[in-house]
């Protein structure tokens, strides 16, 4: 129902988890981190424009999202995504 994209930040051992709902209603759906990631846990933040906001230790990413949007993920097993880390894994000022 839901597309998932993932992107591995290997120096970080970190992952960046796009999901995206085309739908025309809210769909929830359950990932466990070992079908996304390779782990049995990690980190979990909402990543975006705002500070990452940590959603603790989770073994599944549940996601609720809403029609036609999209919500970005920031999964580690060594904390938050650091300022200025871009989803192509560059760093800015």
């Amino acid at each position: 129902k839901l597309r998932v994209a993932v992107r591995r930040y290997d120096s970080r051992n970190a992952w960046a988890v796009l999901v995206l709902n085309e739908r025309r209603e809210a769909v929830t759906e359950r990932y466990p981190l070992k079908e996304l990631i390779g782990r049995d846990e990690a980190a979990a933040f909402l990543w975006g424009p705002e500070p990452a906001t940590s959603l603790g230790s989770l073994r599944e990413l549940v996601v609720e999202q809403p029609a036609r949007s999209a919500t970005l993920f920031y999964l580690s097993t060594r904390g938050g995504p650091p300022a200025g880390l871009t989803l192509g894994g560059k760093m800015t000022s």
